[in-house]
């Protein structure tokens, strides 16, 4: 797989259709795993954040007032979150909304089945917008780390369904989108690293911006990409002064794209805290008299969090995206066999993991609260999980049979797992865990759900009444029959058809990577 520069400039597009293929995949997995909710709390409250945007309600609603949120110095609650999602959710919440003012006075529905929907749609545009964004920078990145079409389109159809990112498509936390931008400011890098534009740099600097708005832990990000380009210029030129140069070159386009964005967050916090130095963690880490926000946020033992992210039972990256201990066992076996900028950017990544996992680990919730697994790393444990099965195609010829069939059988139970991610609220485990010392989160998880498709949802241990959302599966049409029993065997049937498009559309796909289009195999 050693590619020179040169080659890199030349490698020949994806096969006619195929990324509009995939956008709309994503469009249909979007749609398929749609859980009528956000899902969790945080992109509810983020959406009540886009609506201060563009309305006159509060930046956190009146019910939570006591809740959540940091005081302004205008005395006025504040959300402490980033800008980014918001950002995201505004011309869906402008279009929908907008929509329904107009609609809705001639529609026999209540407001209140008219905000659910406007829930429903919004989760919908915004994840297919970003989740398909974030599908295409995958592609697109594996092509220019020199994989042909074949193992590139499966190694993306193997984020999509194999680890964690499936489940944050129907999550609509801000796990997508920044891994989103990560994917598309590697892919600029890379491409800045054959044509040398400051415009590719620009784009690499904005992607990051755009990250940095949702949450500021992107530096991490950022570095482990800048390091991937260091690594890969040394690795060509052997000696310092080749990648100083280049380094500085291409600070010339990512550096005022990066401030661009560095400006806005400090001038949004500047508009609510009337401070350019301060956060919206600023009150926890230094609580003023004028908040009833009291006590440290950083306050968690650090081993203990280390663990917890490592291989605790209810967060391990490694039990949740098992498709990263395929990436981590061939990236050592055949480190050497590896293009260079795949070994690069697996070190940036695992550099920008290590800075998550010690930056996290003594957080007051190192792993994220009510979540499926480590949603803090989301970002580098996708960026390894997604070289798994690209590296394991090009490298399958070396690997022995009984190796091949661990291999093949670690990816099917990852696209198991994540599928059986997407069938309960993640808050089910995690309660359990708390409560009741059910720590091993995937295995309840299958008890759960096996009680849940037998109609004993109301049996799931749980100490307390158990939510009745929660005791039925967590997909649409299921949640729909909940209030509305009459519109649910409908319901099941267009989910039904649009599994069946989405399965054929699938087939298709891996149909034209493995036997129709072999002239695309090699680049």
């Amino acid at each position: 797989m050693d590619a020179s520069p040169s080659t890199a400039a030349h490698l020949p597009p994806a096969p006619p259709g195929f990324l509009p293929r995939l956008w709309l995949l994503v469009a249909l997995l979007a749609a398929l795993v749609n859980a009528g909710s956000m899902v969790s709390i945080d992109p509810i409250r983020r959406l009540q954040q886009t609506r201060a945007l563009w309305t006159s309600e509060p930046e956190v609603a009146a019910v939570e007032a006591h809740l959540f949120g940091t005081l302004g110095y205008d005395g006025k609650r504040h959300a402490y979150y980033g800008l980014g999602q918001p950002l995201t959710f505004l011309p869906f919440d402008i279009a929908v909304t907008t929509v329904f003012h107009a609609a809705g006075p001639h529609l026999p529905v209540s407001q209140h089945v008219l905000d659910g929907l406007r829930i429903v749609l919004i989760a919908f545009f915004s994840q297919t917008l970003v989740c398909g964004a974030a599908a295409c920078f995958a592609y697109l990145l594996l092509r220019r780390l020199q994989f042909p079409h074949a193992p590139a389109a499966l190694g993306t159809l193997s984020l999509l369904l194999a680890t964690t990112f499936l489940h944050y498509i129907q999550n609509c936390q801000e796990n997508s989108l920044m891994l989103a931008m990560a994917l598309g400011g590697a892919f600029y890098t890379l491409r800045w690293l054959v044509h040398r534009r400051w415009q590719d740099a620009a784009w690499a600097g904005s992607a990051f911006g755009v990250s940095f708005l949702t949450r500021l832990t992107t530096l991490a990000d950022a570095a482990g990409i800048v390091l991937c380009l260091l690594l890969v210029l040394f690795w060509q030129h052997r000696n310092l002064r080749a990648p100083a140069s280049a380094l500085l070159d291409y600070s010339k386009g990512f550096v005022p794209a990066f401030t661009l964005f560095v400006a806005i967050e400090r001038l949004y916090q500047y508009h609510r805290f009337w401070t350019f130095r301060g956060t919206y963690y600023t009150a926890f880490l230094e609580p003023p008299p004028s908040t009833d926000n009291s006590g440290n946020m950083f306050n968690h033992p650090l081993l203990s969090g280390i663990r917890d992210a490592l291989w605790s039972p209810q967060n391990s990256i490694f039990l949740f995206d098992p498709l990263l201990l395929i990436t981590v066992i061939l990236l050592i076996l055949f480190w050497r066999r590896l293009e260079p900028r795949v070994r690069a950017l697996a070190l940036g990544a695992a550099a920008t993991l290590t800075v998550y996992v010690v930056f996290y680990a003594t957080y007051m919730s190192p792993t994220g609260e009510v979540s499926w697994g480590d949603r803090y790393t989301e970002t580098p444990v996708l960026l390894l999980s997604l070289l798994a099965v690209p590296v394991l195609w090009t490298q399958w010829p070396r690997i022995s049979a009984a190796w091949r069939r661990a291999a093949a059988a670690v990816l099917c139970w990852s696209v198991i797992l994540q599928i059986f991610s997407l069938l309960l609220m993640p808050a089910v485990e995690v309660v359990q865990g708390r409560r009741l010392g059910l720590v091993w989160s995937i295995p309840r998880r299958f008890i759960n759900v096996w009680l849940s498709v037998t109609g004993q949802g109301a049996s799931i241990p749980f100490r307390g009444p158990l939510p009745l959302e929660w005791q039925y599966l967590n997909l649409l049409p299921f949640q729909l029959g909940l209030r509305f029993g009459a519109l649910q065997p409908w319901a099941l049937g267009a989910w039904f058809l649009l599994l069946a498009t989405t399965l054929v559309l699938l087939r298709q796909i891996v149909h034209q990577c493995l036997v129709e289009d072999r002239q695309w195999a090699t680049p």
